[in-house]
């Protein structure tokens, strides 16, 4: 479903506070494809080579509010930034980021939709999906896809609140589709919570079943995430790795993906390339 067709395109870049649209959000991009993980919770969509004057002169006008979460950049001019460690592209070429620039994004998420549609006939061809992953209990996934220059969008909702949410909806998704290229994203964004994301640790809070964020790394055990989620989303994710790979929400799991996928040789140093 697209909620955002019936809005006036004239308004869809503005930041108006009364849309039921508005919020506080705490945003993730999670890329499908092309696959440059790891990206850190970002999407890298890039220009096309004949089309990137054009993009520079649409880009320019999009308000302050959206370019601080949706970045233009060249490759080039980036590449020894310490504070923009992106390496995917070849130095002649330019890409959209799509990013949190803080901790909190003040807008309505159309913005998103009308920006990438004023677009995406100049973009390579790409899937990802957009969601808030806090900030009130946000269940809503939005799901992006361009190719041949041509967008569609799609607004889902979350079974549980977003942390699991989204690895629920992703593993189900790759049960429906049942594609490698989605079944990888899908164990990736799983892989990546549970045994490579060190920025972004959780904790079990006494008397409560959601997930917490915390600044510590946790030990790397699989019961510690267990723990954290409620009876059915354990239920979930581990029914979806029976269907999807024969495997458990165990202590062995990185190892099995590993052997399927060979997440351990990406290369994290230049933040999206595989070996």
């Amino acid at each position: 479903m697209n909620p955002f067709k019936k809005i006036d395109p004239k308004i869809g870049l503005l930041k108006d506070t009364t849309s039921p649209f508005f919020g506080r959000y705490r945003l993730e991009f999670n890329q499908v494809c092309p696959f440059r993980e790891p990206s850190y919770n970002r999407v890298f969509i890039k220009i096309n080579t004949d089309a990137i004057e054009d993009v520079k002169r649409i880009y320019h006008l999009f308000p302050q509010h959206l370019k601080y979460q949706i970045q233009l950049y060249n490759q080039g001019s980036i590449r020894q930034k310490q504070n923009c460690l992106i390496d995917c592209f070849e130095d002649d070429d330019w890409f959209l980021c799509l990013d949190m620039m803080g901790d909190v994004a003040f807008m309505p998420m159309y913005n998103f939709y009308f920006a990438l549609l004023s677009v995406s006939s100049y973009l390579e061809s790409c899937h990802f999906f957009i969601f808030s992953s806090g900030d009130k209990d946000t269940r809503w996934i939005d799901e992006y896809k361009i190719s041949g220059g041509k967008l569609e969008f799609s607004r889902n909702e979350m079974e549980t609140e977003s942390f699991w949410g989204s690895i629920i909806y992703y593993l189900k998704e790759a049960i429906k589709l049942n594609t490698f290229e989605f079944k990888r994203f899908a164990a990736f964004q799983l892989y990546d919570l549970l045994f490579d994301n060190t920025d972004c640790c959780i904790e079990k809070v006494e008397g409560c079943q959601n997930s917490h964020f915390s600044g510590e790394e946790t030990t790397g055990d699989v019961q510690e995430y267990i723990e954290t989620m409620n009876i059915q989303e354990q239920k979930e994710i581990n029914r979806s790795l029976k269907v999807l790979f024969n495997l458990k929400l165990d202590n062995s799991l990185k190892g099995e993906l590993n052997k399927l996928f060979a997440f351990n040789t990406l290369d994290h140093k230049r933040g999206g390339d595989i070996k």
